[in-house]
């Protein structure tokens, strides 16, 4: 809640509980957005990794446990991905056309700072081999 006589124009207070990602601040050419956990970022569920082609995305663990996933910058991903757990309070940044994916414990929460027009147009994903799946799923603690 803003404080009596104050508006938008002044400060923008914005939160987002519900499961998945959600856009919550804008400005010019970048926004804030909160990624809660969801099913689909489980290490049992898991079974894509993403890169952006036009912007950096930079993530930082709110709450839970997470961990992230890092590929590369090659065309495809390493055969062999990184997991990389995080910790509270620390900024980690996929430099453009860098696989990544996040792996997610129940609970959890992400904030991520991106190019505001980031989206299917200006992302691919790879969709995890068999291996890359049983290597994500072996870090039971992301469930």
């Amino acid at each position: 809640m803003l404080p009596d006589n104050m508006d938008n124009k002044s400060l923008q207070i914005k939160s987002h509980s519900k499961p998945g990602f959600k856009p919550v601040i804008y400005f010019e050419k970048w926004r804030v957005a909160y990624a809660n956990t969801a099913s689909d970022a489980t290490s049992k569920n898991i079974i894509k990794i993403e890169k952006h082609t036009k912007t950096d995305e930079v993530f930082v663990l709110l709450n839970g446990k997470c961990a992230m996933i890092a590929g590369g910058n090659g065309q495809k991903p390493w055969d062999k991905l990184k997991i990389v757990p995080m910790k509270q309070g620390v900024c980690y940044n996929f430099p453009k056309n860098a696989w990544h994916g996040a792996l997610m414990k129940k609970n959890s929460k992400i904030l991520i700072v991106e190019n505001r027009d980031t989206g299917d147009h200006n992302t691919k994903y790879f969709y995890l081999t068999k291996p890359q799946v049983t290597l994500v799923r072996k870090y039971k603690e992301y469930r």
